[in-house]
Parts: C-alpha cells; sequence; structure tokens
C-alpha cells in the first residue's frame, strides 16, 4: 500500500533534509559537493511547494466534501408531514343529556 501524497513529500523531505546535516559545511569544498548541495536545497524547495500545494488540495476537497454531505443531508432530509386538522369542539352546554 502506498503512503498519501503528501506523507510521501514529508518522507522525502525529510530524507533530503537528514542527508544535507550529515554534509560538512567547509568554505573549501570542492564544487562538486556545493553543486551537489545546491541540488539539494532545491530539490528540498520544489518537495516544500509540492507539499504546500498538496495541503492546499486537500483542504480544498474537505471542503467541497463537507458542502455536498450537507446538500445530500438538506435533499435527504423528510418534509415535514401535514397534521390532521383537529376536529371542531362542541360546547358542554349544547351537548344532549
Amino acid at each position: 500500500m502506498h503512503a498519501p501524497r503528501p506523507l510521501r513529500i514529508l518522507l522525502s523531505l525529510a530524507c533530503a533534509w537528514a542527508a544535507l546535516a550529515v554534509l560538512p559545511l567547509n568554505a573549501a569544498e570542492p564544487t562538486t559537493e556545493s553543486d551537489a548541495l545546491r541540488q539539494k536545497n532545491q530539490e528540498i524547495e520544489r518537495l516544500r511547494r509540492e507539499l504546500e500545494q498538496a495541503e492546499r488540495e486537500r483542504d480544498q476537497l474537505q471542503r467541497d466534501n463537507e458542502q455536498l454531505r450537507r446538500q445530500q443531508q438538506r435533499a435527504s432530509s423528510p418534509a415535514p408531514t401535514p397534521r390532521a386538522a383537529p376536529k371542531p369542539v362542541t360546547p358542554i352546554a349544547d351537548r344532549p343529556r
């Protein structure tokens, strides 16, 4: 079973972050390492943007789902049944003894 998209993005972001934490940050590092670091930073930013987009989509879907649920409840709720007209009451004085 695959993890949901936001979770996969978070896991990828965490792995990239861990990889960056391991890299030494020396001023004299070769250009290949600084290129790798730049690529990692770009990847992290891309993953952050994807995560934010996925969260916005999730929030919109949740709002849409809630709105549809309310519409269905309104449509499926039974209409109130009309009450029977009350019988007329005869006053006690007019009743036969």
